[in-house]
């Protein structure tokens, strides 16, 4: 090789590793960014608070490490608890009297935090489709206490706000059918919005239906349900913690956030719902129909997954097949269906419906059981106002 084309492979090889560093920068400066406005804008973290960081796998350390820096800097005191999927798969092995001695570590944590931020989950969402219904209902169930201390805690003043984060994996990605980029882009670009225009746009809504009292949904896949919301809270989960949703008793947020929610009264819907597709612990439920009858499930059929989602209802505790919750999806950079239900539900005009627990936004369903199933192109009426036509918003 000539001199010249040493000179050449060496320039190139320069130009790469500048490139490279410069591409590391920018995501080392996106993290920075993104978990600022996690610490200081949303979850408001103050000086002296105790901030537990729940790492789902050590793939989201970068991340927490960021965000434990972040509430240091703002004079709290951070502690990082890893998991892994590995510990999750290996769960799944154990006798069912195993989880009923787990609580006492969350119930000794929750005694003593402020703030809990609770990122990823899991690394590859797959991992479930071994588990068998009795060990997801068991893995549900063994959370009760420390979701029952976290009730008392927040009763007549919120002492501990909890959030959730969405943080992308190469396994995630595929497992979602999307490419690592797009689903880096979609995750990261749904974080990083403007938060001020999004709980805007949130209030506006909310005011049309704010002293509502009937809610009357239906979409082209053959829903037409009907229940009420008379004297609930209107929950707008805009990704700030200050002191309107505080004073409300609000204390639990999603990010990617974007949604409001409401607790309809517990023995008022009626009709049917349908849901084009979700993901039910790693499996699809196609077209899953739900017929409720004085606000509980009395049918369940689907085109796919129906076997799964009444074998897991079934096996969880309390009022796990009473209406909870609707949702309706506001965050503008969600566009797409995934199958990531944290995303799905705030797709830009959708809407949600979830059954079981629902105290977390005002309800009175005490369960181990809630799961958000998010349908497409709804319209939706409050007390014959017209608030969303077939996926469009009417405000």
């Amino acid at each position: 090789m000539s001199s010249n084309s040493n000179t050449i492979e060496k320039e190139k090889n320069e130009i790469e590793t500048e490139s490279t560093e410069k591409g590391n920068d920018k995501e080392e400066n996106i993290l920075s960014e993104i978990a600022r406005k996690v610490v200081v804008d949303s979850l408001r973290v103050k000086k002296g608070e105790f901030f537990l960081i729940s790492c789902g796998d050590d793939l989201y350390y970068r991340f927490c490490e960021e965000v434990a820096l972040q509430a240091m800097n703002a004079g709290a005191y951070p502690l990082i608890v890893m998991g892994s999927d590995r510990l999750i798969k290996e769960s799944f092995k154990q006798p069912m009297e195993y989880f009923q001695g787990l609580p006492r570590f969350g119930m000794a944590l929750m005694d003593v935090i402020d703030v809990e931020l609770k990122v990823g989950f899991v690394r590859d969402p797959g991992v479930f489709n071994t588990a068998k219904p009795e060990i997801l209902s068991a893995i549900s169930r063994k959370g009760e206490p420390v979701k029952k201390r976290m009730y008392e805690r927040n009763q007549d003043k919120v002492q501990v706000r909890m959030a959730s984060f969405v943080h992308p994996t190469p396994e995630s990605a595929r497992f979602y059918g999307l490419s690592e980029k797009e689903y880096e882009d979609l995750v990261w670009s749904a974080m990083n919005i403007d938060y001020a225009a999004l709980r805007k746009r949130a209030r506006a809504i909310a005011d049309l239906m704010r002293g509502g009292d009937r809610v009357h949904i239906t979409n082209p896949q053959g829903t037409d349900i009907s229940f009420s919301i008379k004297d609930r809270l209107l929950y707008i989960d805009d990704g700030i913690f200050d002191e309107s949703p505080l004073s409300e008793g609000i204390f639990m947020m999603n990010l990617p956030t974007g949604e409001i929610c409401v607790a309809p009264v517990e023995d008022s819907a009626e009709g049917v719902a349908v849901f084009e597709y979700n993901l039910f612990f790693g499996e699809e439920l196609k077209n899953l129909q739900l017929t409720f009858n004085k606000g509980k499930i009395v049918d369940i059929k689907a085109d796919k997954g129906a076997e799964k989602y009444r074998e897991v209802l079934e096996k969880n505790t309390g009022n796990k097949d009473g209406i909870a919750e609707l949702g309706i999806g506001l965050n503008p950079h969600v566009t797409r269906v995934t199958g990531n239900l944290a995303l799905d539900e705030k797709i830009v005009g959708t809407i949600h419906i979830a059954t079981g627990e629902n105290r977390m936004m005002g309800g009175q369903s005490a369960s181990s059981f809630h799961w958000d199933l998010v349908m497409q192109k709804p319209t939706l009426e409050v007390d014959g106002k017209v608030i969303i036509r077939d996926g469009e918003y009417m405000v």
